[in-house]
C-alpha cells in the first residue's frame, strides 16, 4: 500500500540532521535505530534532509503535515527536505529505524529499468525537482525483514567501518529503495488528493500524461485541450495541485529521466537530451544546471550536486 500527500508546509524550524553523522558528509547515507521510540504527544519537526520513518514493531501515527497514518511493522513514511511529521506513540513505543540521505551532494543509486519510473515519482533525486505530490509518501512493505534487514547491514557497516564498508552501505541502499519501489509499481501509486483536486479529476489525468509522456513534444495548449480548460485555468489550477507549473513540472520530469540515463548509459549528451524530451542541446544544458546547480557532463563525471542549498 502506498499513498503520497500533496501539500508542502512552510516555516517549520529544521534539525541539522546533516552536522551530526560523519557517514552522510562521506557517502550521503546514514542510519539512527531506536530501540524504543516513545513520543505521547504531537510535535512536528523536519530535517535538512530526505528520511525513511521504518516501523521494525509496534503501532503509532505518523503525522506529515495535515495528513496522518496508521502506522505498524513494515511502515514506511518518506519525508523531504524540510516537511514536518512526527511519529505519535503509545506507552509501549515503536521499534524503528531512520534512514537518511542527502541527495544535495550525494546522487541517488540506480535501480532497474522496470522501477526506475517508481523511483522517479516517489523521490526525486535532487531537492530541486522536489513538488508538492512527491515531498511525503507513506508505504506499507507486507514483509517486514525485507525492508529492516538491509537497514539492520547498514547500521552495523556504518558502525564498525571496516575496509569497504561504503561499497555495502551503498549496496544495501540498492536492495532497501528495490523493495519500496516495489510496492509502487506492484500497488500503482496515485497521490492522496485534496478536496478540491478530489472534484476536478482532470487535474490528476494531466499529471499522468506528463509523467508518462514527458518525451514528446507536448505544449500547454495541448494540454489545456486535452482537459477543455484555458491555458490559463490550466496553469493556475495545476501550480495549486503539483506546486509547479505543467511546463515546469514537465521540465523536471525531463530532466529526472536525463539525470538517469547520463549514469545508466554511456549515450552522447546531445542524444540523452533528445530521448528525455528537450528539443535542443543548449535548452538542455539550461535547464539540467539551473535544476542541478551543475551541467549535464559535470553530473555523468560524478560532480558534486551543487543546486539548492
Amino acid at each position: 500500500m502506498i499513498n503520497k500527500c500533496n501539500t508542502i508546509d512552510v516555516g517549520t524550524p529544521i534539525v541539522r540532521v546533516s552536522e551530526k553523522f560523519d557517514s552522510l558528509k562521506a557517502i550521503g547515507i546514514a542510519a539512527q535505530y531506536f530501540p524504543r521510540y516513545v513520543q505521547a504527544e504531537l510535535t512536528q519537526h523536519a530535517v535538512d534532509v530526505v528520511l525513511f520513518s521504518c516501523v521494525i514493531q509496534g503501532s503509532g501515527r505518523h503525522v506529515m503535515g495535515e495528513e496522518a497514518f496508521e502506522v505498524g511493522p513494515g511502515s514506511v513514511g518518506l519525508t523531504h527536505y524540510g516537511q514536518q511529521h512526527d511519529i505519535v506513540t503509545s506507552g509501549e513505543g515503536v521499534e524503528m529505524i531512520n534512514l537518511y540521505l542527502d541527495l544535495k551532494h550525494h546522487p541517488l543509486p540506480t535501480l532497474p529499468a522496470a522501477l526506475q519510473p517508481a523511483l522517479s515519482a516517489l523521490l526525486s533525486p535532487h531537492p530541486g525537482l522536489v513538488n508538492l505530490l512527491n515531498r511525503r509518501v507513506h508505504v506499507v512493505i507486507d514483509d517486514v525483514n525485507r525492508m529492516a534487514d538491509p537497514l539492520r547491514v547498514m547500521l552495523r557497516e556504518i558502525t564498525d567501518r571496516r575496509a569497504g564498508y561504503e561499497a555495502v552501505v551503498r549496496a544495501m541502499l540498492v536492495v532497501f529503495l528495490i523493495e519500496f519501489c516495489r510496492v509502487a509499481h506492484d500497488d500503482g501509486y496515485q497521490p492522496i488528493l485534496s478536496s478540491d483536486a478530489k472534484q476536478t479529476p482532470w487535474l490528476e489525468t494531466i499529471r499522468q500524461r506528463l509523467d508518462t509522456r514527458f518525451s514528446e513534444p507536448l505544449t500547454l495548449e495541448d494540454l489545456a485541450a486535452q482537459a477543455a480548460v484555458s491555458p490559463e485555468h490550466l496553469c493556475r489550477r495545476f501550480k495549486a495541485y503539483a506546486g509547479r507549473s505543467p511546463m515546469a513540472y514537465l521540465s523536471a520530469r525531463r530532466v529526472q529521466d536525463a539525470m538517469w540515463r547520463l549514469r545508466t548509459t554511456s549515450d552522447p549528451v546531445l542524444e540523452v537530451a533528445l530521448a528525455s524530451g528537450f528539443g535542443d542541446l543548449s535548452h538542455f544544458n539550461r535547464t539540467f544546471k539551473t535544476a542541478v546547480g551543475i551541467t549535464p557532463s559535470a553530473y555523468r563525471r560524478g560532480g558534486s550536486l551543487a543546486g539548492c542549498e
